[in-house]
Protein backbone atom coordinates (compact mmCIF):
# COMPACT_ATOMS: atom_id res chain seq x y z
CA UNK A 1 0.00 0.00 0.00
CA UNK A 2 1.10 3.58 -0.60
CA UNK A 3 0.36 6.13 2.09
CA UNK A 4 0.73 9.90 2.19
CA UNK A 5 -0.05 12.19 5.10
CA UNK A 6 -0.43 15.69 3.77
CA UNK A 7 2.51 18.12 3.79
CA UNK A 8 4.33 16.36 6.57
CA UNK A 9 5.73 13.73 4.26
CA UNK A 10 8.59 15.78 2.85
CA UNK A 11 8.87 18.89 4.87
CA UNK A 12 8.61 17.37 8.33
CA UNK A 13 6.02 20.00 9.17
CA UNK A 14 2.95 19.67 11.31
CA UNK A 15 -0.56 18.73 10.44
CA UNK A 16 -2.09 15.32 10.35
CA UNK A 17 -3.03 15.75 6.70
CA UNK A 18 -4.87 12.98 4.94
CA UNK A 19 -4.00 9.41 4.17
CA UNK A 20 -3.99 7.96 0.68
CA UNK A 21 -4.22 4.21 1.06
CA UNK A 22 -4.70 1.56 -1.56
CA UNK A 23 -4.49 -2.16 -2.31
CA UNK A 24 -2.38 -3.28 -5.25
CA UNK A 25 -2.53 -6.40 -7.40
CA UNK A 26 0.39 -7.63 -9.50
CA UNK A 27 0.20 -7.77 -13.27
CA UNK A 28 2.81 -8.78 -15.84
CA UNK A 29 4.21 -5.37 -16.73
CA UNK A 30 7.84 -6.01 -15.85
CA UNK A 31 10.26 -3.27 -16.87
CA UNK A 32 7.64 -0.51 -17.17
CA UNK A 33 8.11 2.13 -14.51
CA UNK A 34 7.20 5.74 -13.80
CA UNK A 35 10.45 7.23 -12.52
CA UNK A 36 9.95 10.99 -12.93
CA UNK A 37 8.59 13.49 -10.41
CA UNK A 38 5.43 15.46 -11.13
CA UNK A 39 5.85 19.14 -11.94
CA UNK A 40 3.74 20.32 -9.01
CA UNK A 41 4.10 22.45 -5.88
CA UNK A 42 4.90 20.19 -2.91
CA UNK A 43 3.37 22.68 -0.50
CA UNK A 44 0.13 23.08 -2.45
CA UNK A 45 -0.27 19.90 -4.52
CA UNK A 46 -3.18 19.70 -6.88
CA UNK A 47 -4.42 17.38 -9.63
CA UNK A 48 -5.65 18.35 -13.11
CA UNK A 49 -7.52 15.61 -15.00
CA UNK A 50 -8.69 15.58 -18.61
CA UNK A 51 -11.11 12.82 -19.57
CA UNK A 52 -10.78 12.11 -23.30
CA UNK A 53 -13.73 9.96 -24.37
CA UNK A 54 -14.35 8.18 -27.67
CA UNK A 55 -18.05 8.80 -28.38
CA UNK A 56 -18.41 6.81 -31.60
CA UNK A 57 -21.30 4.40 -32.11
CA UNK A 58 -19.86 1.39 -30.26
CA UNK A 59 -19.15 3.35 -27.07
CA UNK A 60 -22.74 3.76 -25.86
CA UNK A 61 -22.26 1.69 -22.69
CA UNK A 62 -19.17 3.61 -21.58
CA UNK A 63 -20.80 6.97 -22.34
CA UNK A 64 -23.78 6.07 -20.16
CA UNK A 65 -21.48 5.04 -17.32
CA UNK A 66 -19.62 8.36 -17.58
CA UNK A 67 -22.90 10.28 -17.44
CA UNK A 68 -23.76 8.71 -14.11
CA UNK A 69 -20.27 8.53 -12.58
CA UNK A 70 -17.92 11.29 -13.73
CA UNK A 71 -18.84 13.92 -11.13
CA UNK A 72 -18.83 11.39 -8.29
CA UNK A 73 -15.45 10.10 -9.49
CA UNK A 74 -13.97 13.59 -9.16
CA UNK A 75 -15.52 14.25 -5.75
CA UNK A 76 -14.35 10.88 -4.38
CA UNK A 77 -10.87 11.43 -5.83
CA UNK A 78 -10.57 14.88 -4.28
CA UNK A 79 -11.59 13.60 -0.83
CA UNK A 80 -9.39 10.53 -1.12
CA UNK A 81 -6.14 12.28 -2.05
CA UNK A 82 -6.77 15.36 0.07
CA UNK A 83 -5.90 17.73 -2.77
CA UNK A 84 -7.83 20.09 -5.02
CA UNK A 85 -8.91 18.32 -8.21
CA UNK A 86 -9.92 20.07 -11.42
CA UNK A 87 -11.29 18.50 -14.57
CA UNK A 88 -11.86 19.16 -18.25
CA UNK A 89 -13.61 16.81 -20.66
CA UNK A 90 -13.06 16.02 -24.34
CA UNK A 91 -15.35 14.05 -26.67
CA UNK A 92 -13.94 12.86 -29.99
CA UNK A 93 -15.29 10.82 -32.90
CA UNK A 94 -13.80 10.19 -36.35
CA UNK A 95 -13.01 12.32 -39.37
CA UNK A 96 -16.16 13.75 -40.92
CA UNK A 97 -18.51 12.71 -38.10
CA UNK A 98 -20.94 15.35 -36.78
CA UNK A 99 -19.64 16.53 -33.42
CA UNK A 100 -16.17 15.19 -34.27
CA UNK A 101 -14.55 17.15 -31.45
CA UNK A 102 -16.27 18.75 -28.44
CA UNK A 103 -14.94 19.83 -25.05
CA UNK A 104 -15.67 21.67 -21.84
CA UNK A 105 -12.99 23.64 -19.99
CA UNK A 106 -11.75 23.41 -16.43
CA UNK A 107 -14.10 22.95 -13.50
CA UNK A 108 -13.15 22.39 -9.84
CA UNK A 109 -14.41 19.28 -8.04
CA UNK A 110 -15.29 21.44 -5.03
CA UNK A 111 -17.43 23.86 -7.07
CA UNK A 112 -21.03 22.61 -7.13
CA UNK A 113 -22.07 24.83 -10.04
CA UNK A 114 -18.97 23.81 -11.98
CA UNK A 115 -19.76 20.14 -11.44
CA UNK A 116 -23.29 20.71 -12.70
CA UNK A 117 -21.88 22.31 -15.85
CA UNK A 118 -19.62 19.29 -16.32
CA UNK A 119 -22.51 16.90 -15.68
CA UNK A 120 -24.63 18.74 -18.25
CA UNK A 121 -21.92 18.54 -20.89
CA UNK A 122 -21.42 14.79 -20.40
CA UNK A 123 -25.19 14.26 -20.39
CA UNK A 124 -25.38 15.88 -23.84
CA UNK A 125 -23.00 13.33 -25.40
CA UNK A 126 -24.32 10.44 -27.47
CA UNK A 127 -22.82 7.52 -29.37
CA UNK A 128 -22.67 8.07 -33.13
CA UNK A 129 -20.35 7.79 -36.11
CA UNK A 130 -17.10 5.90 -36.49
CA UNK A 131 -16.79 2.24 -37.33
CA UNK A 132 -15.11 -0.10 -39.76
CA UNK A 133 -12.07 1.92 -40.84
CA UNK A 134 -9.33 0.76 -38.47
CA UNK A 135 -9.36 3.56 -35.92
CA UNK A 136 -10.82 6.81 -34.64
CA UNK A 137 -9.47 10.36 -34.39
CA UNK A 138 -7.89 9.80 -30.97
CA UNK A 139 -5.05 12.09 -32.04
CA UNK A 140 -7.55 14.96 -32.34
CA UNK A 141 -8.84 14.22 -28.84
CA UNK A 142 -5.31 14.21 -27.43
CA UNK A 143 -4.52 17.49 -29.19
CA UNK A 144 -7.57 19.06 -27.54
CA UNK A 145 -6.47 17.68 -24.15
CA UNK A 146 -3.04 19.23 -24.71
CA UNK A 147 -4.66 22.57 -25.53
CA UNK A 148 -6.65 22.42 -22.29
CA UNK A 149 -3.56 21.60 -20.22
CA UNK A 150 -1.81 24.61 -21.80
CA UNK A 151 -4.46 26.86 -20.20
CA UNK A 152 -3.32 25.86 -16.69
CA UNK A 153 -0.71 28.19 -15.23
CA UNK A 154 -0.40 26.59 -11.77
CA UNK A 155 1.86 23.53 -11.33
CA UNK A 156 -0.15 20.32 -10.92
CA UNK A 157 -0.04 16.59 -11.45
CA UNK A 158 -1.55 16.38 -14.92
CA UNK A 159 -3.43 13.21 -15.86
CA UNK A 160 -5.07 12.49 -19.20
CA UNK A 161 -7.42 9.50 -19.11
CA UNK A 162 -8.40 8.21 -22.57
CA UNK A 163 -11.45 5.94 -22.70
CA UNK A 164 -11.96 4.09 -25.99
CA UNK A 165 -12.67 0.74 -27.62
CA UNK A 166 -10.68 1.44 -30.79
CA UNK A 167 -7.10 2.59 -31.31
CA UNK A 168 -6.03 5.75 -33.07
CA UNK A 169 -5.49 5.75 -36.82
CA UNK A 170 -2.10 4.48 -37.95
CA UNK A 171 -1.70 1.67 -35.40
CA UNK A 172 -3.85 -1.00 -37.06
CA UNK A 173 -2.56 -2.16 -40.44
CA UNK A 174 -4.78 -1.49 -43.40
CA UNK A 175 -6.75 1.31 -41.75
CA UNK A 176 -8.50 3.80 -44.00
CA UNK A 177 -6.97 6.92 -42.48
CA UNK A 178 -3.32 5.97 -41.85
CA UNK A 179 -2.66 9.18 -43.79
CA UNK A 180 -5.37 11.87 -43.69
CA UNK A 181 -5.11 15.25 -45.43
CA UNK A 182 -1.46 14.49 -46.12
CA UNK A 183 -0.66 13.87 -42.43
CA UNK A 184 0.66 10.53 -41.16
CA UNK A 185 -1.65 9.81 -38.24
CA UNK A 186 0.90 7.67 -36.38
CA UNK A 187 3.43 10.50 -36.44
CA UNK A 188 0.68 12.91 -35.41
CA UNK A 189 -0.02 10.80 -32.31
CA UNK A 190 3.67 10.54 -31.47
CA UNK A 191 4.06 14.30 -31.75
CA UNK A 192 1.20 15.08 -29.39
CA UNK A 193 2.51 12.51 -26.88
CA UNK A 194 5.93 14.16 -26.93
CA UNK A 195 4.46 17.64 -26.47
CA UNK A 196 1.80 16.77 -23.87
CA UNK A 197 3.44 13.97 -21.88
CA UNK A 198 7.20 14.24 -22.38
CA UNK A 199 7.59 18.03 -22.57
CA UNK A 200 4.36 18.92 -20.74
CA UNK A 201 4.70 16.33 -17.98
CA UNK A 202 1.19 14.82 -18.25
CA UNK A 203 0.66 11.21 -17.23
CA UNK A 204 -1.41 9.04 -19.57
CA UNK A 205 -4.01 6.45 -18.58
CA UNK A 206 -5.89 4.34 -21.13
CA UNK A 207 -9.20 2.70 -20.28
CA UNK A 208 -9.69 -0.04 -22.88
CA UNK A 209 -13.42 -0.53 -23.36
CA UNK A 210 -12.79 -3.15 -26.06
CA UNK A 211 -9.61 -5.06 -26.81
CA UNK A 212 -7.41 -2.50 -28.57
CA UNK A 213 -4.69 -1.74 -26.04
CA UNK A 214 -1.85 -4.07 -27.08
CA UNK A 215 -0.63 -2.29 -30.21
CA UNK A 216 -1.50 1.10 -28.74
CA UNK A 217 0.54 0.49 -25.57
CA UNK A 218 3.59 -0.55 -27.59
CA UNK A 219 3.49 2.57 -29.78
CA UNK A 220 2.77 4.92 -26.88
CA UNK A 221 5.49 3.44 -24.65
CA UNK A 222 8.08 3.91 -27.39
CA UNK A 223 7.57 7.65 -26.86
CA UNK A 224 6.94 7.73 -23.11
CA UNK A 225 9.36 5.25 -21.53
CA UNK A 226 12.58 7.13 -22.45
CA UNK A 227 11.09 10.07 -20.49
CA UNK A 228 10.54 7.98 -17.35
CA UNK A 229 6.85 7.24 -17.72
CA UNK A 230 4.45 4.93 -19.58
CA UNK A 231 0.81 4.58 -20.58
CA UNK A 232 -1.08 2.78 -17.83
CA UNK A 233 -3.63 0.68 -19.72
CA UNK A 234 -6.47 -1.15 -17.99
CA UNK A 235 -9.55 -2.99 -19.19
CA UNK A 236 -13.15 -2.40 -18.15
CA UNK A 237 -15.30 -4.07 -20.80
CA UNK A 238 -18.94 -3.91 -19.71
CA UNK A 239 -18.38 -3.31 -16.00
CA UNK A 240 -21.13 -1.03 -14.72
CA UNK A 241 -22.24 1.12 -11.80
CA UNK A 242 -20.12 1.14 -8.67
CA UNK A 243 -17.53 -1.20 -10.20
CA UNK A 244 -17.01 1.25 -13.09
CA UNK A 245 -16.74 4.23 -10.74
CA UNK A 246 -14.42 2.49 -8.27
CA UNK A 247 -12.05 1.25 -10.96
CA UNK A 248 -11.71 4.71 -12.51
CA UNK A 249 -11.12 6.25 -9.07
CA UNK A 250 -8.55 3.63 -8.14
CA UNK A 251 -6.57 4.11 -11.36
CA UNK A 252 -6.48 7.87 -10.79
CA UNK A 253 -5.47 7.36 -7.16
CA UNK A 254 -2.77 4.95 -8.29
CA UNK A 255 -1.27 7.67 -10.47
CA UNK A 256 -1.36 10.16 -7.58
CA UNK A 257 0.12 7.56 -5.18
CA UNK A 258 3.01 6.93 -7.58
CA UNK A 259 3.68 10.68 -7.63
CA UNK A 260 3.65 11.28 -3.87
CA UNK A 261 5.30 7.97 -2.88
CA UNK A 262 7.24 6.62 -5.86
CA UNK A 263 8.34 3.01 -5.55
CA UNK A 264 11.97 2.05 -6.01
CA UNK A 265 10.94 -0.58 -8.54
CA UNK A 266 7.72 -0.64 -10.50
CA UNK A 267 6.30 -4.16 -10.73
CA UNK A 268 3.43 -3.21 -12.98
CA UNK A 269 0.89 -3.03 -10.19
CA UNK A 270 -2.81 -2.67 -10.65
CA UNK A 271 -4.45 -0.78 -7.81
CA UNK A 272 -7.83 -1.37 -6.20
CA UNK A 273 -9.24 0.76 -3.39
CA UNK A 274 -10.80 -0.83 -0.32
CA UNK A 275 -11.43 -4.39 0.80
CA UNK A 276 -14.14 -5.51 -1.62
CA UNK A 277 -12.53 -8.12 -3.88
CA UNK A 278 -15.62 -8.39 -6.09
CA UNK A 279 -14.22 -5.50 -8.18
CA UNK A 280 -10.91 -7.29 -8.63
CA UNK A 281 -12.77 -10.44 -9.67
CA UNK A 282 -14.92 -8.52 -12.18
CA UNK A 283 -11.88 -6.85 -13.75
CA UNK A 284 -9.95 -10.14 -13.91
CA UNK A 285 -12.90 -11.84 -15.64
CA UNK A 286 -13.23 -8.96 -18.12
CA UNK A 287 -9.52 -9.20 -18.96
CA UNK A 288 -9.76 -12.97 -19.38
CA UNK A 289 -12.75 -12.63 -21.75
CA UNK A 290 -10.89 -10.01 -23.79
CA UNK A 291 -7.76 -12.16 -24.01
CA UNK A 292 -9.77 -15.24 -25.03
CA UNK A 293 -11.48 -13.19 -27.72
CA UNK A 294 -8.07 -12.07 -29.05
CA UNK A 295 -6.83 -15.66 -29.11
CA UNK A 296 -9.98 -16.87 -30.84
CA UNK A 297 -9.58 -14.20 -33.48
CA UNK A 298 -5.92 -15.12 -33.99
CA UNK A 299 -6.78 -18.74 -34.77
CA UNK A 300 -9.90 -17.85 -36.78
CA UNK A 301 -12.47 -19.33 -34.40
Amino acid sequence: AARWRGQGRRGGGGGAGRTLSCWRMVQSRAGRRRGRRPAWDDKEPRVDVVFCLDTTGSMGHCIEQCKSAVVEVLEVLSRGVGMPVSCAFVSYKDFGDPGQLESIGWEDAGDREGMERLRGFVASLHASGGGGNGGEDMAGGLEEAMRLFAQRARPALRICMVMADEACHGINRGGTYAVHDGVCQLERVRRVLREMCVDGGAELLFCDAGSCSRGLVRVFDEVLMPAGTFVNAFHLGFVSGAAFRNKIVSELQSCVAAAVAPAGEDLGLDLFVGRDLSLARAIACARLRARLAELAGAVGV
